[in-house]
């Protein structure tokens, strides 16, 4: 049975790179929507489903489960980190 999270990809990358064309290419609506870190590192995640944009190439890309991962870290979700089995959600 298929996610529908299956066809997304997810980077992390620094707020200061983020740029209007990055926004535009992925699945996200304006700068104020972004997923950012708790911990002050200031890094936000982006997604898209298909191909890669140009503009996010070069960043390391996860899957939704890998991303989950990711999230249930300290920066994400300011406590300690959570077990996969966490209700976190990049939807």
């Amino acid at each position: 049975m298929s996610s529908p999270h299956d066809n997304t990809t997810y980077i992390i990358i620094p707020f200061a790179e983020v740029t209007q064309q990055m926004i535009d290419d992925c699945a996200e609506t304006s700068f104020e929507s972004l997923r950012h870190t708790l911990s002050g590192t200031d890094k936000i995640i982006l997604k898209w489903i298909g191909d890669t944009p140009s503009s996010v190439s070069g960043y390391d890309q996860y899957s939704y489960s890998e991303i989950l991962e990711e999230m249930g870290q300290p920066e994400w979700s300011g406590g300690e980190a959570e077990s996969s089995s966490s209700s976190s959600s990049v939807e």
